[in-house]
């Protein structure tokens, strides 16, 4: 899949202006082999939260955007911010539930590093926060339009996964809801964001 995606990518950088796309396509070739490939493992380095956040956030967006636009900004960053920590969050609940497995096998990830309960309360809902404070920040800025906002809808989503890993960050086993919530609510911003663009094209 990765030469797949780098043969892609090298075509798609050789017709366009300069080498943006050239150096995205590294990067993001790079985060992916190095998650768990010795001797860098991010993911057991407590950097594997941030290789996710730009891997599955941040270039997918802005790469796309170069694309087909020949150039970038802050604000396609800022419209990529909603679903780079909705990623994460997948990401986090699952660490959350793996907290002694990868404990005692030696992966300090970040939840293994700050304890399970810093990492079943206070991170899970600072990035409940701060997927919302984003999308808010992203409309205010024009980054994303005002219908976004109807993502607001998948409150109950966030409220579920932030409740059960306050209560229940010592009993993994009773953590399958939050996790099937967390790649729900991803989803849904997904499909919420992209179809306010495609509406707002038809408009």
């Amino acid at each position: 899949c990765l030469a797949l995606g780098a043969a892609l990518g090298l075509h798609l950088n050789f017709t366009g202006p300069g080498n943006f796309i050239l150096l995205v396509g590294i990067v993001g070739v790079a985060l992916a082999h190095f998650y768990t490939a010795p001797p860098v493992k991010l993911s057991y380095r407590g950097l594997g939260e941030l290789a996710v956040f730009l891997a599955f956030g941040i270039l997918p967006v802005v790469g796309s955007y170069y694309v087909q636009a020949g150039t970038w900004s802050w604000r396609v960053v800022l419209a990529s911010l909603p679903i780079a920590f909705a990623t994460v969050l997948v990401l986090w609940v699952n660490q959350v539930v793996d907290y002694e497995p990868d404990r005692d096998t030696g992966k300090r990830n970040l939840a293994v590093v700050m304890g399970p309960a810093a990492a079943g309360r206070g991170a899970v809902l600072a990035l409940a926060l701060l997927i919302f404070g984003s999308l808010f920040a992203a409309v205010f800025t024009a980054s994303l339009i005002p219908l976004t906002l109807v993502a607001v809808l998948a409150f109950g989503l966030i409220r579920t996964i932030v409740a059960d890993c306050w209560t229940q960050y010592k009993h993994p086993d009773r953590l399958a809801e939050a996790s099937s919530s967390a790649i729900r609510l991803h989803l849904t911003l997904g499909i919420i964001i992209a179809g306010s663009a495609l509406a707002a094209i038809g408009s």
